[in-house]
């Protein structure tokens, strides 16, 4: 009996892994909001753009677009340094897209919830962004 459960144990814990890395993120996502506030006054709200077969992303950060790949690795998610065009706009705009870069540059981790969110988490599991599927 004592084995059944280890056995069971490990299946479970593969199941759960490989559910993690083979997450299917593609598509874009547009953000809901970021260290815990609403997203609602920018140039353009900011999102991410997901290319699951080659690894990259593309996005706004409310101003400028941003290029690079990221990582998936056993339900972890870390993104390259991106790669953004430099052009300037409204302070509040450009405080979110300082907020969003660091964010995305602290990224560990996600998970999708029932509903079809997709949040973005720090190594402590925190939460630095919320994104929705378009």
């Amino acid at each position: 009996m004592k084995k059944l459960g280890i056995i069971l144990t490990a299946v479970f814990s593969v199941l759960m892994i490989s559910c993690s890395e083979t997450a299917d993120f593609s598509g874009k996502w547009v953000m809901t909001s970021i260290e815990g506030e609403a997203v609602t006054t920018t140039e353009n709200i900011p999102f991410l753009e997901f290319d699951m077969t080659k690894n990259r992303v593309h996005g706004e950060t409310g101003v400028n677009i941003i290029n690079g790949s990221f990582t998936l690795d056993k339900g972890k998610l870390t993104f390259s340094q991106m790669a953004t065009t430099m052009m300037a706009g409204p302070q509040e705009a450009m405080d979110m897209e300082r907020k969003f870069l660091n964010a995305l540059n602290s990224v560990s981790s996600f998970k999708i919830s029932k509903k079809g969110e997709l949040f973005l988490k720090d190594a402590d599991g925190n939460e630095l962004m919320k994104f929705i599927r378009k």
